[in-house]
């Protein structure tokens, strides 16, 4: 629920306005999901649910001029 809570943050953040916030809380929903994934190979929503939180932070991260830290 954690990861979960994290990536919807990020969402909330972004549409306020609020990149930097964004950003953090996808990176805590990338680390929490990357757990899950570890604890739970079979699982592989796991292992999407991390691509989709990092692909958001890069996005966040880019816009933001960010563009190392966004590789």
């Amino acid at each position: 629920r954690l990861a979960r809570a994290a990536f919807r943050v990020g969402g909330i953040e972004f549409r306020l306005g609020r990149a930097e916030k964004g950003a953090a809380a996808f990176r805590r929903a990338c680390e929490a999901f990357a757990a899950l994934a570890a604890d739970h190979p079979a699982v592989p929503k796991y292992r999407w649910d991390v691509a989709e939180s990092h692909g958001n932070r890069g996005l966040l991260l880019a816009d933001l001029g960010q563009f190392t830290e966004a590789e």
